[in-house]
């Protein structure tokens, strides 16, 4: 776990780039506000393929390691290589590095899962999401701190920092990791059989990512416009957002623990949808409220999230046996790359054409969506259950 959580700090610090250098720093390089946009479209969808064959390859002979070593090592070669400027070099490791960045996530969660017993999956899932997000909210300072040097040493930097932290799971062996044991009677299960399990499960993760894809890129602004908050005051917000995600994920085995696992997903996402539906009716006093209301709100928001960052992930993997892991991540990762990249889309259109308001109805959607089909999976499953015990 030291090894993992070592490297959710490297994931981190690549998350911090993309979401907090990458654009603005192409922008000024290329002297274009249309070409960045292009190369990471095409990085994502990239993604979509290099996520599935990931999946495939790496459940084969359950050597997630491997990939995860492999993809690293690209994403932080491409990450230092930004530095360069050089425009046609810009192109090319541009989209490898959102490739890469976006693929780790696939081989990364199902290693976690196949190291981890099935009672603590929660609790390492949390730590590891936690970890990530702490890294990735620091990693925000510090670019604060840095950047009048120039952006190419913030690149520099994070690179040289996430590379180190890397290291201790580069020189961890696939020999001397034991990995939880395939059950006999999963190893004639098929492929259909598997993605027919969880298909109300992977369409109620898209109504979720379309929520955080549509919300999370446009927050600081809303803050901005709506609250007439300065952008320094909106984006000390949303890094605090980050830090109680990230202290909720890591506390996230202990609520499971006393609620459980299903009722704290549920619980979770009802808690998400209410907050959003709440917001939408009462708009004109919500734009009015004290300052300390709307931080305990963010709180609610922020915490909701970090929750659901690792349930999303250990529901999931308590879904498929083991030998399915990669697959299955890899097409989650498909899910949750398309859904967030429509409702970007889709967010700033609606916000364009009947405000911030208006769009409000997006997240509520994808929240409507993500409670709906995650009781018919639940039910589904029940039904699978009872028709075993009946047998």
């Amino acid at each position: 776990m030291i090894s993992i959580l070592s490297g959710s700090v490297s994931i981190g610090t690549l998350y911090a780039i993309y979401n907090f250098v990458l654009i603005p720093y192409l922008n000024d390089t290329l002297g274009s506000m249309v070409i960045p946009g292009y190369l990471v479209s095409i990085g994502m969808f990239l993604t979509i393929f290099v996520g599935m064959l990931i999946g495939y390859l790496s459940d084969k002979k359950r050597d997630y390691l491997l990939y995860i070593k492999v993809l690293f090592l690209l994403a932080f070669t491409s990450m230092s290589l930004l530095s360069l400027k050089n425009r046609f070099l810009l192109y090319f490791t541009t989209i490898v590095f959102v490739t890469t960045t976006f693929s780790i996530q696939t081989p990364y969660s199902a290693f976690v899962s196949n190291v981890s017993k099935e009672h603590n999956k929660d609790r390492n899932y949390g730590f590891v999401m936690g970890v990530s997000n702490i890294s990735m909210f620091l990693s925000s300072i510090l670019i604060g701190a840095v950047i009048s040097k120039s952006i190419e040493f913030v690149i520099i930097l994070l690179s040289l920092i996430g590379a180190i932290f890397v290291i201790p799971l580069l020189f961890k062996n696939l020999k001397n990791i034991q990995l939880e044991e395939v059950k006999e009677d999963t190893l004639a299960v098929s492929n259909s059989e598997v993605l027919k399990k969880v298909s109300l499960l992977l369409i109620s993760q898209f109504g979720i990512w379309f929520t955080i894809g549509g919300v999370l890129p446009y927050a600081t602004s809303f803050l901005k416009s709506e609250f007439a908050m300065s952008l320094e005051k909106a984006s000390f917000y949303m890094g605090i957002s980050t830090l109680i995600s990230a202290l909720f994920s890591t506390t996230t085995g202990i609520f499971s623990k006393i609620i459980g696992r299903k009722k704290l997903y549920m619980l979770t996402i009802l808690t998400l949808l209410i907050t959003f539906s709440l917001i939408f009716i009462f708009y004109e006093n919500f734009l009015f409220i004290h300052s300390i209301l709307l931080f305990l709100i963010l709180f609610l928001f922020s915490g909701a999230l970090g929750i659901i960052y690792t349930m999303n992930v250990v529901i999931i993997s308590n879904s498929v046996p083991q030998n399915y892991q990669g697959k299955i991540f890899g097409i989650n990762n498909i899910v949750v790359v398309l859904s967030q990249t429509i409702s970007l889309s889709l967010m700033g259109s609606v916000i364009a054409t009947f405000g911030y308001r208006g769009a409000l109805i997006v997240p509520t959607l994808g929240m409507v969506i993500a409670l709906i089909f995650y009781l018919l999976h639940v039910r589904s499953e029940m039904t699978i259950s009872l028709k075993k015990e009946h047998i």
